[in-house]
């Protein structure tokens, strides 16, 4: 299969389209923003809405201005008159993700795949503008063509995005999929290993010196389902290595002190309580 890009001589050349036939082209993208845990719940209490204005409304404008002006972007593109562009927005709590899909129609001699492609990339860069004041720790990811008809070959991706369990296996592979020691959703490659893990949420009490060091009273977090108060702990600790021995903290889960060993269950609320100075 040659390059269509490149002419005889290896230069580089805008494909010639003039001999083609008309006829109705369609191409849909998709790809995902992830946000740490406590990120996607800020953007869930304010119903999507930061000091920029609605995430997803602005995203969506952003998508379509891509998808008309993708010529001027990618230098071998035809420009094309667009006849439908379509953009969905869908939050997913299970992978704190935000999934953006795009469909491009056009009646014309090429297709509309990078168009498709543009408007998909261009809306999840405006959803992280839009959110990066909240945290920089954002990752946008599996962005990918899903389907095109309409030209000499037809394509749809058999493994495609969707949300909750149905993760597709490109986002995590077999080798990716811990149930170990990984607790917490700490950066981009822990949510990469999560997508496909059942996750609870809790929140975490600190006090006295804890509180200190972690610089907050409390956080909400999404651990992996059936993990213990003395794991959860563990990976807190990676995160703030906090200047005290384990051994003497006390835990409580719901309000009543509790083993180190008690398996965490969704909505639990840990408190991490260090010694109190003169007992």
């Amino acid at each position: 299969m040659s390059i269509t890009h490149l002419d005889e001589n290896g230069q580089s050349r805008m494909v010639d389209v003039s001999a083609k036939q008309v006829s109705k082209r369609i191409a849909k993208a998709q790809g995902r923003v992830i946000f740490p845990p406590q990120v996607y719940q800020q953007i869930q209490s304010s119903h999507g809405r930061t000091a920029k204005g609605s995430i997803v409304e602005v995203a969506k404008i952003a998508g379509i201005m891509a998808a008309k002006n993708t010529a001027n972007l990618i230098p071998m593109c035809h420009p094309m008159m667009i006849e439908k562009c379509d953009l969905e927005f869908s939050y997913d709590d299970h992978t704190c993700s935000l999934y953006i899909t795009a469909e491009v129609a056009i009646t014309h001699k090429t297709g509309v795949e990078m168009e498709a492609l543009t408007a998909v990339s261009v809306a999840a860069l405006t959803v992280y503008d839009m959110t990066k004041a909240l945290s920089h720790d954002i990752c946008i990811s599996d962005i990918s063509l899903v389907h095109k008809s309409g030209g000499k070959r037809d394509f749809d991706r058999e493994e495609k995005i969707e949300t909750s369990d149905n993760v597709t296996e490109n986002t995590a592979s077999s080798s990716d999929k811990q149930t170990n020691s990984l607790s917490l959703k700490t950066g981009i490659q822990a949510r990469r290993e999560f997508v496909n893990q059942s996750l609870i949420s809790v929140e975490v009490k600190y006090f006295g010196q804890l509180q200190e060091v972690a610089k907050k009273e409390k956080e909400y977090l999404e651990i992996i389902d059936g993990i213990s108060a003395r794991q959860l702990f563990e990976e807190l600790n990676q995160r703030y290595s906090f200047p005290i021995d384990p051994k003497q903290l006390l835990v409580a889960v719901n309000h009543s002190f509790s083993s180190w060993d008690t398996v965490l269950k969704h909505n639990d609320i840990v408190a991490l309580i260090p010694p109190v100075a003169g007992g």
